[in-house]
């Protein structure tokens, strides 16, 4: 009887989570399944760091509204269909690491490279913006490119002083520049302006 009354209240708590985004009713499905969730998931990618961060992004999907639970099923079978997803989804990635190493080089705009391109002027611009920016990222993804932009870092630097593994580090840069990039097609960060300022002063 216990048990079934913890399965209805979780059952509750679940849908309160997806349909009224009650951060109560997800900080209670976290303390009751984080433990479990981050257990399964090591056993099937054996990383801790990714493990931590796919179990963190279990309970991130309930929040991001597209979800649907009808209050039929477990609440632990609907969450740990969730890593599982996630777990493929990295599984996937795993396999496009030089594909992710190569898309990092192409999309990098490390201020190494743009010393290199723009006039001091453009250069200090660009700096504001992206420092703008960068603020407005979640802390894992804001410090993931200040140390590979701001701070020089190599990869291997930056996910040793990150506690992570390399892989994971590039999921999260990764996730941060696609980031940056919505930011700048949606004109809070005014890279292409920056651009164009340099390329005045060369001429």
């Amino acid at each position: 009887m216990a048990a079934d009354t913890e399965e209805t209240q979780a059952r509750i708590l679940l849908r309160r989570a997806i349909y009224d985004k009650d951060r109560e009713a997800l900080g209670r499905l976290h303390s009751i399944y984080y433990s479990r969730i981050k257990r399964y998931i090591v056993s099937r990618i054996n990383s801790i760091p990714n493990a931590e961060d796919l179990s963190q992004n279990v309970f991130l999907e309930l929040c991001k509204g597209n979800s649907h639970y009808d209050g039929q099923r477990d609440a632990e079978a609907y969450l740990f269909g969730i890593a599982r997803n996630l777990i493929r989804h990295y599984h996937r990635n795993k396999r496009k690491y030089l594909h992710t190493v190569q898309l990092e080089a192409a999309r990098d705009f490390a201020i190494s490279y743009d010393a290199q391109q723009y006039q001091p002027p453009s250069l200090k611009q660009l700096r504001q913006h992206l420092d703008e920016a960068i603020k407005q990222l979640p802390p894992k993804a804001k410090n993931a490119i200040r140390a590979r932009l701001i701070e020089g870092l190599s990869p291997t630097e930056a996910a040793q002083k990150a506690g992570c593994s390399i892989q994971a580090f590039y999921n999260r840069f990764d996730a941060a520049l696609k980031a940056l990039e919505v930011m700048r097609e949606t004109g809070r960060l005014k890279v292409d302006d920056t651009t164009n300022l340099g390329k005045k002063i060369k001429k």
